[in-house]
């Protein structure tokens, strides 16, 4: 099977962009989408999540796969069509010579 036959959800990414000033004269920071894409999206296991944790604090839940791609440490990740929840980029790996992505996210909020 070809590796974009795995590639089974569509997400989108979304970038931070400046907000407008708040009270406090600082900027609020609002997130618009960038692209859609196709990508896999999956839990980590149960030993994957202990291993992280053996090494110190748990920094991702969950594991993304997808063909190269502009992301960054600042962008956030969601289904599409939306279904409320967000995953924060806590870590980006290229695997192979510019194969694939294999990301780790960290559910940040959950949908309805």
């Amino acid at each position: 099977m070809s590796f974009d036959r795995l590639l089974i959800h569509t997400l989108a990414v979304e970038r931070a962009t400046p907000g407008a000033i708040g009270a406090y004269g600082q900027p609020s920071r609002t997130f618009a989408t960038l692209a859609t894409f196709r990508g896999r999206l999956e839990p980590k296991s149960a030993r994957e999540v202990a291993a992280l944790h053996g090494a110190g604090a748990v920094v991702s839940d969950h594991t993304l796969r997808t063909r190269p791609r502009d992301l960054r440490a600042s962008d956030r990740i969601r289904f599409e069509p939306d279904d409320g929840r967000r995953f924060e980029i806590t870590g980006i790996r290229l695997i192979g010579a510019r194969h694939h992505l294999t990301i780790d996210l960290t559910l940040i909020e959950a949908g309805v």
